[in-house]
């Protein structure tokens, strides 16, 4: 299985990396072999709970977003949690890992990194005649997606306390 998360889950220490380190332990712990993408640190020295459950491990830096890009999202009514992490080297990251490690299944942990294989992106690149699929098997992994928040609720209350 793959994990694919807007963070590295070590070091837990706030809620979604403690979350989605337990979420990766609990698939190791029932036999599942489990790789890892997420964002973050390329250069940091990666913790004995990430190298003793994983066998995979990719970190691509996070994607600098310009104030402009921004206000063009906003302006075009894009949510800004669903662009802030969109970024070519994590979709080419995430594309390589499915070509070549035959994942029976993808765990998408956010509504941030959903769009490596949800929504418009996933259907441009079926469009494209390039859809998601398994090493070798000639079928696309079994997606899931893990929004463990009411993002819109979150966004909601933050755009208030940003308005006072």
């Amino acid at each position: 299985m793959l994990v694919v998360a807007p963070q590295l889950p070590w070091p837990s220490t706030q809620g979604t990396a403690l979350r989605n380190a337990r979420l990766a332990q609990a698939l190791f712990d029932a036999g599942a072999r489990v790789d890892l993408l997420a964002f973050g640190d390329p250069s940091l020295r990666l913790v004995p709970e990430v190298t003793g459950i994983t066998d995979v491990v990719q970190v691509v830096p996070l994607p600098r977003r310009h104030v402009v890009r921004r206000l063009v999202d906003l302006v075009g009514g894009a949510p800004d949690l669903a662009t802030r992490l969109r970024s070519s080297a994590f979709q080419g990251a995430f594309d390589r890992m499915v070509r070549d490690h035959g994942y029976d299944a993808v765990h998408l942990e956010g509504f941030e990194v959903a769009h490596v294989a949800l929504g418009p992106d996933a259907l441009f690149r079926t469009a494209r005649r390039d859809p998601l699929v398994v090493a070798g098997s000639g079928r696309p992994p079994v997606v899931v997606f893990d929004d463990h928040n009411a993002e819109f609720m979150l966004q909601s209350s933050a755009s208030m306390l940003d308005r006072r």
